[in-house]
């Protein structure tokens, strides 16, 4: 073997191993380390009813932070939407989403029999501040605008 085979075989060999170590670290940040994974919040959805939903804090609320808000359908899947919070208020996009648009106290979906109301929409369900937006604030239980804005879909969905 000649030196240039062994130079050439040396660096295709330090190549190659630095290429499976690179894929083997990148593998293994997939998965979040275990303080971050006991730092991220852990819901019981067992307490929650079928058919109905619940409101969780996120922990952190100053001026702004935000609720997570979790329905359990009839059919046991779970929708899960970041809702902003403003001083207390849920916090309601304008017609374009970069600026506040409005609060609302009552903001939850539709209940009929005691239950989520199927097919039902998620909307402010006391007076707004301005009531000529109360058709632009109504989601439905899969994140989309029940009535999308300038018949533009990419600021049509609810945060989740």
């Amino acid at each position: 073997m000649t030196r240039k085979q062994i130079l050439k075989y040396g660096v295709a060999s330090v190549f190659l191993l630095g290429v499976f170590i690179s894929a083997y670290l990148f593998i293994l940040s997939m998965n979040p380390s275990e303080s971050a994974y006991n730092a991220l919040p852990h819901i019981n959805l067992d307490t929650v009813e079928t058919g109905s939903y619940i409101y969780v804090d996120s922990g952190y609320f100053v001026d702004f932070g935000h609720q997570w808000l979790i329905l359990k359908h009839r059919d046991n899947s779970v929708s899960v939407y970041t809702i902003p919070i403003y001083k207390g208020k849920f916090m309601l996009p304008d017609l374009e989403c970069f600026r506040l648009g409005g609060t609302c106290e009552d903001f939850r979906p539709e209940i009929e029999d005691g239950h989520l109301k199927k097919n039902g929409i998620v909307k402010c369900h006391d007076v707004a501040e301005n009531q000529w937006y109360d058709d632009e604030w109504r989601w439905s239980y899969g994140g989309k605008k029940a009535r999308p804005i300038y018949g533009r879909p990419a600021i049509s969905s609810l945060y989740y």
